[in-house]
């Protein structure tokens, strides 16, 4: 019931809101929800209406109020948004959001460069100990080649 009422009071609001009069009085304290959402129904913001809809027989009757409240709400137009930019303030940012910029690329490059460096020199650690690693195995045949000479010299 209470959530029928808010509906229809909201309905109401809308109305109000869409009226060519603008001297026409806008019932917001009608209901809890039209108080809570007045802020948001002023026309300093966008206003999207979602409806869910049960497929289910036991709810068919409310699915009914919402479908027509939800018709009723369609052809409502709010109005536009209404814009509070500073021009001053947004030119300051823009000035300061490009030497960021600036900045960031510079950064970027440098960062770029020492990857690179960095990876060059992983490539030759790399290759370092592949050469190291193939001179020990060639010293470890040299001295296994040896030792089994030692032992059949003895035998």
């Amino acid at each position: 019931k209470h959530i029928n009422r808010s509906l229809a009071a909201l309905g109401d609001v809308m109305e109000a809101l869409d009226s060519k009069d603008r001297n026409r009085h806008v019932p917001y304290r009608n209901s809890k929800l039209t108080h809570m959402l007045q802020p948001v129904l002023g026309g300093n913001s966008r206003t999207v209406m979602i409806l869910t809809v049960p497929p289910s027989l036991s709810t068919a009757q409310e699915t009914l109020f919402s479908l027509q409240f939800a018709a009723r709400a369609r052809n409502i137009e709010l109005g536009p948004a209404k814009r509070r930019v500073h021009i001053k303030n947004t030119a300051q940012d823009l000035q300061k959001l490009s030497e960021q910029l600036v900045g960031l690329k510079s950064a970027k490059s440098r960062a770029e460069a020492k990857a690179s460096d960095l990876s060059r020199k992983l490539h030759v650690s790399e290759q370092a100990m592949a050469a190291i690693k193939m001179e020990g195995t060639k010293k470890e045949d040299a001295f296994r080649k040896r030792y089994e000479q030692q032992l059949a010299s003895l035998t």
